[in-house]
Formats: structure tokens, C-alpha cells, sequence
């Protein structure tokens, strides 16, 4: 079985890709581990740059790039980038994290320390201390508590994680992981241990979530519980029917058994409560087909898909004549 493999998706950060294998390769020199690298460049429109090209790696045994054939987005090259790994080889475990310095190195020790006592378990960061601007975590807070509204659970962690062999296999079989990977390992039910890991500063450049990213990221969280979603939809449905038909009787007892006399409030009333109603119990039937569909069809499966965006596989090598990688090895 081989060493520990590291997956870093990309998209434009190759100067943080590359202070990041540096700082990588001295930090696994030092404590004389070997790793693997794998590059998932997520459709970059950039190419890495002659002014940041480092030495020979020693400790970054092999690194290379799977290149994608467009840009789909860093959840689903994650999904790509590991279905690859667990296609092709057979490493001990897979580290998946961010390129831009966030993710710190060091973490990945920690990683390895508590996969050693937990060896069946996906070993995963939750953050402590965070460095975004205020309007960030504040668009962050309004996320998770929406997140916590439409589907009961707590979102606690990102993609920072390291995956044993054990669990490889299973992980990648999960039509969840595609719109989402940190939350669809959550709903999996997968045994978890959660270490705590203070989040890094970027190394350069800007991030590449805004506004619009942030929501369509909180979307596609929530689509991996549309099953429960659409359920507590039809509760809330069928709870708000219970509320109109028993103010509609209301509504009729006042007319029948009262002396109050506005002319035609009754048939108004009364008319617009059968409406409403009426327009619930048809979201109702719509929810309940659209959770029956969903359970019953058959999503996009990582494992068995994955090779339709692999464009090549290209050897990330060193040196001073080159834009930082050879194609076509």
C-alpha cells in the first residue's frame, strides 16, 4: 500500500500552490514522512509562473496535476480528484485541502496523530479562530443559521479532512459528495473525529468566494437534505391547513351563531381560507413527489462518472525553463 496522498483542488491560486508545497516539503523533510501530491486544476484560465518555480522536492515523493477538462467548481473537483485517487491507487489515506494557506501544513500532523488512534475514522478540522472581514463571517453566521433552519443539523466543518483507506471507497459511492463533500460526509454518518485547527491566512491573491459564491455554496449544502427539507416542507403545509380550516370554522360559527352583520364578509373570508387552503394542500402533494422522486432516482455517482471531466494527467515538476508543469507525461 502506498503513503499518504495529499489533494489540493485549484483554480488560478498557482503561486499559493507553490508556497504551499514548499512550506509542505520542509515540514515532511523534518519529520521524514513521504507524500504524494495531487493537483486537481479546476479549469484554471492561468498557468503557474517561471518567478515562483522552487527546487527539487525530496519529502513530495510524486506531484502531479489532474487536469479537468472546465471548470466545475472546488466541491466537485474534490469528488473528481478522490474518485481518481481511489480508481488508480491504493493509498493508506487521502488528505484533502485547500491551496491558498488556510488549510495549514502543520495540521496535517495532527491529522496523522489522531488517525493513529482512530485509524476507521475521517479524521476532520473544525475552525477556531477565523481571519475573513466582518461582513464575511457575518454572511457565514446567516448561513449556517439557515442551513440549521431548513435542515436540523449543525454545519461545523469544511473540507479539511483526512479520509483512511477504510473509508475511501465508501466516500466515493456518494452521489452527495458531488454538490457538496464536507456536508454530504456529514450526512453519511461516517465515524468522525473533529480536532480543532485555527484557520491560516491566505498566502496571496484574493478569495475567490463572494456574495453570489457564498449562496449558491449554501444552496447546494442544503439540496444534500432535500429529502428532509421536503419534508418538514409538508409538515409546515399540512400544520398551516390545520390553522385555516379551523379558522374557517371559526368564520362560520360567528356567521351562524352571531349578530355581527358586515355584508359578505363571511363568503370573503371564507372564500379566501378555502383558497389558501386549497394552494397548500397542492404544495403538499408537490413535495411529497418531488422527496418520493428524489429518493427514487439515481444521482451522479463520483466513482462511476468521474471520468467524463478528466481531461490528462500532467507531472508537476521544477524548473526554471518552464510555466511549472510538463503536459502529455
Amino acid at each position: 500500500m502506498e503513503q499518504i496522498a495529499i489533494l489540493l483542488p485549484v483554480y488560478n491560486d498557482w503561486e499559493c500552490v507553490n508556497r504551499l508545497l514548499a512550506e509542505m516539503e520542509t515540514l515532511m523533510a523534518s519529520n521524514d514522512i513521504n507524500i504524494d501530491v495531487w493537483i486537481v486544476n479546476d479549469g484554471s484560465t492561468t498557468e503557474p509562473t517561471p518567478e515562483y518555480v522552487l527546487p527539487t522536492y525530496l519529502a513530495l515523493k510524486k506531484v502531479k496535476i489532474i487536469q479537468l477538462i472546465r471548470n466545475l467548481g472546488h466541491q466537485r473537483a474534490i469528488s473528481i480528484g478522490l474518485s481518481y485517487l481511489v480508481d488508480n491507487y491504493n493509498y493508506q489515506a487521502v488528505v484533502i485541502m485547500d491551496a491558498d494557506g488556510e488549510d495549514k501544513p502543520e495540521d496535517i500532523l495532527k491529522f496523522m496523530g489522531a488517525w493513529e488512534k482512530n485509524p476507521g475514522d475521517v479524521i476532520i478540522a473544525i475552525r477556531g479562530k477565523r481571519h475573513e472581514s466582518v461582513f464575511f463571517k457575518f454572511q457565514y453566521r446567516i448561513y449556517k443559521t439557515l442551513f440549521r433552519f431548513f435542515t436540523g443539523q449543525n454545519i461545523r466543518s469544511g473540507n479539511f479532512c483526512l479520509i483512511p483507506h477504510k473509508r475511501l471507497k465508501q466516500i466515493v459511492t456518494m452521489s452527495e459528495i458531488w454538490n457538496h463533500f464536507s456536508v454530504g460526509l456529514q450526512k453519511s454518518n461516517i465515524p468522525r473525529n473533529l480536532i480543532v485547527c485555527e484557520r491560516g491566512k491566505r498566502y496571496a491573491g484574493q478569495s475567490k468566494m463572494n456574495f453570489e459564491s457564498l449562496i449558491i455554496h449554501g444552496l447546494c449544502s442544503i439540496s444534500i437534505y432535500s429529502d428532509i427539507v421536503g419534508v418538514r416542507a409538508i409538515l409546515v403545509s399540512l400544520f398551516l391547513m390545520g390553522v385555516l380550516f379551523i379558522v374557517s370554522c371559526v368564520v362560520v360559527c360567528i356567521r351562524l351563531f352571531s349578530n355581527a352583520h358586515i355584508p359578505g364578509w363571511a363568503t370573503y373570508s371564507l372564500g379566501l381560507l378555502i383558497v389558501l387552503i386549497c394552494q397548500l394542500f397542492i404544495i403538499t402533494i408537490i413535495f411529497s413527489f418531488l422527496v418520493l422522486g428524489q429518493r427514487s432516482t439515481s444521482g451522479f455517482i463520483p466513482i462511476r462518472d468521474y471520468k467524463l471531466f478528466v481531461f490528462e494527467i500532467n507531472d508537476y515538476f521544477i524548473s526554471n525553463t518552464t510555466h511549472g508543469y510538463l503536459k502529455n507525461i
